[in-house]
Parts: C-alpha cells; sequence; structure tokens
C-alpha cells in the first residue's frame, strides 16, 4: 500500500514540478517582465491603445511559444496588479463573465503568500477564462516581484484529467484513493460524496492527534460510512503539501491469509499421503528384493539353463540390501556355470533375435514418425493454417533423406531439396532473423555428391555465422556451370571463421591430399573442424583429383565454401 501512495505522490510531484518549470520560464523571459514592469502603474482605462496592444501581443505570444513544449499545460496565464489579464490561449475579451470572473480574483498585491513558499497550489476548480463547457483544471501560482514590489501574477494551469489518470490505476481496484491539502480540503476526487467517504480518517486524525506532515502513515481505522474496517496508507509531500491516501478494506487484505490457510491444510494432508507413500516405497524396498530373488529362483529351468520370468531376471538387485544382493549374485554364478556349456548357442540366439528387432525397430519407428506427421499435416490443413502442413511436408523429406542408409550418393537436385526443406524449417523457427536463396542451375541437377555433402556446410553459417549478428543472417547457394567445369558455391554475411580456426581446416586438408608423405601425417591432423574434413574427404573419395575445395572468409564479411569438380 505505501508503494502505491508514494507513487502517485511522487508522479504529482513530476507534474507539479513541470508546471513550476514552465512558471520560472515566465518569470526569467525578459519579453513577458519588460512589458509587464512597462504597464505597472498605468491604470487600464488611461493606457494607450497601441502601447497596451503591443505589450499585450509581446506577452500573449511568449506565453504562447512557453507553453508548446508541454503538452499537460493547458494554459499560462498572467495577472497584473492593475487588472491587466494575459493568457498563452485565447479567449473572449469582450466576455462580461469572464471579465467579472477575472476582476473579482483577489489582487496579486492583497494575497496572503507564505514567505517560504516558492509557489501556491490551487486545488480543481472551474476555468475561469472559458464562457461556456468549462472544465475542471487546477493551477500553480507564483507572484511577479520588481523593484518596487509584486507587479503581478504567473498561473500555469493543467487539467484536472492528469489527477484522474494518476490515480486510476488498475491494481487499486478494490480500494479507494484520496487526495487532500493542508486544510484538508479535498484535491481528489473532485465530487460531492468524497466529503462523506473521507471523514472517518480525518476524525481518526483529529483524534489521535495525527499530522500529515508525519509524512508515512499505515493504520486501520472503522469507516462508519461502510460499515467496514480500513486499512489505510497514506504519504504527505513536503513539495506540493498535498497527502495521498490509500483506503483499502480490511476484508479484502485478509481474504489471501484464509487461503494460505487453506493452502497449509491442503499441504498437510498431502504430507501424509507423502508419508504414507514413503513407507509404502520402505517396506517396498525390503520385501521386493526378497519376492523377485524367489520367482527368480523358482523360474529357473535346469534343463534349458534358462529363466521362464523375464521381469524378474532383469530386477537390479543392486539397489536392494547387500545381503540380497550377495544371494543373488551367488545364484547368478551358479547358473553361469551350469549353462557354460550352451553358452554360445545361447548367445547366438540372442544376437540373431538382437539384430532382427533392430531390423523391425528401423522398419516400425520411421513409418510411426511419417503417420504421425500426417496426421499433423492434416490437422493443420482441417484448421486453415498453411504452415503446419508445409512444415511437417519439409520434415518428412529431411526425415527420409537423412534417414535412407541404402544410398552413399545423392544428385544435385536431390541435396538441393533437401537444403529447400532444411532453409524453410529453420526460416520458421527465426523468420526475420534469416534469409536464404537457393540458385542453381537446372543442368546440375543429374551430377552425384555423397549424400549429405552441402548440409554440413549450411548448418555450419547458420551456427557459426549468426553469432555476435545484429541484423538477419543471409546465406546464399549458388550453382553454376562454367566451360570445363561446374561449381557449387555456399556464402553468408555471418561472423565469419576465426583464422586460427581456418588455418587449422586448411593445414588438415592439406596433410589429407599429402598421405603418403609419411607414416605420422594422420596424427597430425588437427581435431578443429572435422565436420569439415569429413564432408571433404567424401568428396575427394568420389571425385578424386576432378575436385578442388576451398574454404575461407569473404572480404566484405562472411564465409564461403567453394566445390568445384572438373566434368568427365
Amino acid at each position: 500500500m505505501n508503494n502505491v501512495t508514494m507513487m502517485i505522490s511522487e508522479q504529482l510531484n513530476l507534474r507539479v514540478k513541470e508546471m513550476n518549470q514552465v512558471s520560472y520560464g515566465v518569470l526569467a523571459n525578459t519579453h513577458v517582465r519588460y512589458p509587464l514592469l512597462f504597464l505597472n502603474g498605468y491604470n487600464y482605462d488611461n493606457v494607450n491603445k497601441y502601447i497596451y496592444l503591443d505589450a499585450h501581443n509581446r506577452i500573449t505570444d511568449n506565453l504562447f511559444a512557453l507553453s508548446l513544449p508541454f503538452p499537460d499545460i493547458d494554459r499560462i496565464n498572467v495577472f497584473s496588479d492593475q487588472n491587466m489579464f494575459f493568457s498563452s490561449k485565447q479567449f473572449n475579451n469582450d466576455s462580461e463573465v469572464i471579465k467579472e470572473r477575472l476582476l473579482a480574483r483577489v489582487k496579486p498585491t492583497d494575497m496572503e503568500i507564505n514567505n517560504n513558499a516558492d509557489f501556491i497550489l490551487i486545488g480543481p476548480h472551474l476555468d475561469e477564462w472559458a464562457e461556456d463547457n468549462r472544465s475542471i483544471v487546477f493551477s500553480l501560482q507564483r507572484m511577479i516581484k520588481g523593484s518596487q514590489g509584486i507587479i503581478g501574477l504567473i498561473e500555469v494551469q493543467s487539467k484536472y484529467e492528469i489527477i484522474n489518470e494518476l490515480c486510476n490505476i488498475s491494481d487499486i481496484t478494490s480500494g479507494r484513493i484520496y487526495i487532500i491539502d493542508r486544510e484538508d480540503n479535498i484535491i481528489y476526487p473532485f465530487s460531492e460524496t468524497a466529503r462523506d467517504r473521507i471523514d472517518f480518517y480525518l476524525e481518526w486524525c483529529k483524534n489521535n492527534d495525527y499530522k500529515k506532515k508525519d509524512n508515512d502513515l499505515v493504520a486501520r481505522v472503522y469507516d462508519d460510512f461502510t460499515k467496514t474496517t480500513q486499512v489505510v496508507a497514506s504519504k504527505y509531500s513536503d513539495y506540493t503539501d498535498w497527502t495521498v491516501i490509500y483506503a483499502l478494506p480490511q476484508a479484502f487484505i485478509t481474504k489471501p491469509i484464509y487461503r494460505i490457510l487453506w493452502f497449509i491444510i491442503v499441504i498437510g494432508m498431502l504430507g501424509a499421503i507423502l508419508s504414507f507413500f514413503i513407507a509404502y516405497k520402505i517396506a517396498s524396498y525390503i520385501y521386493t528384493p526378497l519376492r523377485k530373488l524367489k520367482h527368480k529362483v523358482e523360474s529357473f529351468d535346469y534343463q534349458s539353463f534358462s529363466f521362464t520370468r523375464a521381469d524378474d531376471i532383469n530386477y537390479d538387485f543392486n539397489n536392494a540390501d547387500e545381503e540380497i544382493a550377495v544371494l543373488n549374485n551367488t545364484f547368478d554364478k551358479m547358473a553361469l556355470k551350469l549353462k557354460k556349456s550352451v553358452e554360445e548357442t545361447i548367445k547366438t540366439r540372442f544376437e540373431v533375435q538382437k539384430s532382427y528387432y533392430k531390423v523391425l525397430q528401423s522398419q516400425i519407428n520411421p513409418h510411426f514418425l511419417y503417420n504421425t506427421i500426417s496426421i499433423i499435416s492434416i490437422m493443420g490443413r482441417n484448421l486453415g493454417d498453411r504452415k503446419i502442413p508445409d512444415i511437417c511436408k519439409k520434415l518428412t523429406y529431411l526425415l527420409k533423406y537423412s534417414s535412407d542408409i541404402n544410398e552413399d550418393y545423392a544428385t544435385v537436385l536431390e541435396e538441393k531439396n533437401n537444403l529447400s526443406s532444411y532453409l524453410g524449417l529453420l526460416k520458421y523457427r527465426f523468420e526475420h532473423r534469416l534469409e536464404y536463396i537457393i540458385r542453381i542451375d537446372p543442368r546440375l541437377d543429374n551430377y552425384l555428391l555423397p549424400r549429405m555433402t552441402l548440409q554440413p556446410f549450411v548448418e555450419n553459417s547458420f551456427k557459426h555465422g549468426l553469432y555476435g549478428m545484429k541484423g538477419p543472417i543471409t546465406i546464399q547457394i549458388e550453382g553454376r556451370m562454367l566451360d570445363q567445369e561446374w561449381e557449387i558455391v555456399i556464402q553468408d554475411n555471418g561472423s565469419g571463421i576465426s583464422e586460427d580456426a581456418l588455418a587449422d581446416i586448411n593445414e588438415s586438408i592439406n596433410l589429407f591430399n599429402n598421405l603418403d608423405s609419411g607414416p605420422d601425417v594422420n596424427q597430425q591432423i588437427k581435431t578443429t573442424g572435422l565436420g569439415v574434413l569429413n564432408t571433404f574427404i567424401r568428396l575427394k573419395i568420389l571425385l578424386g583429383d576432378r575436385l578442388t575445395f576451398k574454404i575461407g572468409n569473404r572480404a566484405n564479411g562472411g564465409t564461403e565454401v567453394v566445390i568445384r569438380v572438373k566434368s568427365e
């Protein structure tokens, strides 16, 4: 609650400081002071018309200019001691109603002002400068002093909606906000019923000899108007001389306490259930291993030297008591000795079954994944979402292509389609952070490459190139026919490869090209860039001396990989 009152009080201070800053600007403006000093001592009715108009225009023009940088300031007014009025906004000079209101105001020289006060804050009141549709405003007033004393008054007005906006906070819908001045006049809310609703607090302050200047307060007070106990927090501001009050029903505060109480009860019940569960687990820890060992012994077939209950065989007795684990290990050793003569046969049968299971599993899993992806695609299409079927299509192609272990090589077209699916999926994930271009001459479609040749280079460009990038990374794959060669170039605009890493990669490639130069060449190959080296080796095995491979950093940033092949 203190945070709410402090926040509103500080925001009010900022608004009033802005108004005070504007009043200082008027006070320091020579184009306002000098004409006002010149008119001082003249009677309004006796001042030369042209002199008055010139002074009036200079003052109003400068007041208007001073108000422009402050959109929250509604009007800047200046009153002279000779019943002359100037405003930054237009008003009806001929209106007798407005003139009567302004003349009825207390003259600056007659105002009672505290010598220690820098300004006077006037609470909400109807705008005196408007004849009809008068809005509610509040204002800051400052005296203009000359060598002969007070010569005028500066008034900076702001719309009352500013205070309304500060006090209408969504977090305080369960309570009420009030603002009062030093004389207990209600600043907010500006309504006839506000006094009835705040009387309980003002009466309590009076009975308890509480002074608003004591700054912060949190108290519990009974409200006769609502017949409820209210918890009240207040914050006094030395700057505005206003006090912000936040009244919240006590029931609203105690409600979470009851919730916590119920939460404790529920936690207690859960604790009891947990205790029962722990007791059950402890009992199971002792009894289950004994039961499993008994079943294991009973399930052992001494003719086939095998177990008939697989669940008891696979039970982990190492987690049981030490004595039970010793008994299990002794029985296992005995069983091992008994079936030693048929061990090779059993092992061979197991390996055959295991291989068959792996083959079967490799057939089942892809079909299961493809069927599941198809279901997701159909559901996305039924929901009207075009992205989901496209993602499923690209993912299915990527899975089929990467899981096909029957073919060692693929065409350039297949590699291109795989890249399109891979980059398309990345685009859905990273959106504007990734841009890509694939331009491969159709004449290259039937040329062969080792399967999964291009994707590792594109994946490196994305993973390493994206680091430290503020803008999007652009990956470009181009394939073109040359005179006696064809090439595929992969480029990005990323952060590039460090000079040390690039040197290690090229050194490893050169060492591989010179494997016949000595027995220790294999040991000299660096571990840096093994993915690049592995792809290069597969290309070298397929293409031999027809291959020209280059990897390096571009002059304008990023990485470039060139795969160039001589035509047969």
